[in-house]
């Protein structure tokens, strides 16, 4: 029995010796290379709500804008024709006769209008023969009423830039004449004078407009 005990003991104490020689043993790494593993990052999150300062707002750049296109003008007739329309239903502010006529054909003078920059003058014409009238030519031009030779205005042609398209007077009937000019005035020693010639015919009628009418003319507009 001791026997067996002495035993035990021997063996236990062999045990513990071999512990304490495990423990104190390193292995020599003279010598070797040791790799080291790269050590794993872990990402770093952002807090969303952090509040980020210097950064620049973008500066808006004006958007460039495609040039409209031009507006047609309005041509010189386009201006003056509505007018010459509110003539054609008017009788006309000049209430005194002013007629003049040759052989039983006769020219009135109705009204002088300025406006637009431009001259009307309306006259009716009336034939009161059984032949019809042929015009050749309507002119007008600036005549002098005196014997001043210098004046500025003796036979100075005034043209008109429009007029009623118009070249015959029927037998028995009347008919109304619209003439545009560009804007003038007539001096007080002058007269515009209106000449209407008969085509292969000597029926020539001479109409004129004194200057009170041309300087006194009615606005229109």
């Amino acid at each position: 029995m001791k026997k067996i005990i002495l035993t035990g003991l021997a063996l236990l104490s062999i045990s513990m010796s071999a512990q304490m020689k495990k423990k104190t043993y390193k292995k020599s790494t003279k010598g070797k290379n040791l790799v080291k593993k790269p050590a794993h990052k872990v990402p770093i999150v952002q807090d969303s709500t952090a509040v980020i300062s210097n950064i620049t707002a973008p500066v808006s750049q004006p958007v460039p804008t495609e040039p409209k296109a031009d507006q047609p003008q309005a041509t010189e007739e386009e201006v003056y024709m509505p007018l010459v329309k509110k003539l054609e239903n008017k009788k006309g502010w000049i209430s005194n006769r002013n007629s003049y006529g040759n052989r039983g054909v006769w020219a009135y003078l109705k009204g002088v209008w300025s406006g637009k920059e431009k001259i009307f003058i309306m006259v009716e014409m009336q034939n009161t023969t059984n032949i019809n009238y042929d015009i050749e030519v309507i002119s007008f031009e600036k005549r002098s009423i005196d014997d001043d030779k210098g004046s500025k205005d003796l036979n100075k042609e005034v043209p008109a830039i429009w007029q009623t398209d118009f070249s015959k007077l029927m037998k028995k009937s009347k008919q109304k004449l619209i003439f545009v000019f560009d804007k003038f005035t007539v001096s007080e020693k002058s007269v515009l004078q209106m000449t209407i010639q008969e085509q292969d015919g000597e029926r020539i009628i001479i109409v004129p407009i004194a200057s009170k009418y041309i300087n006194g003319a009615e606005y229109i507009n």
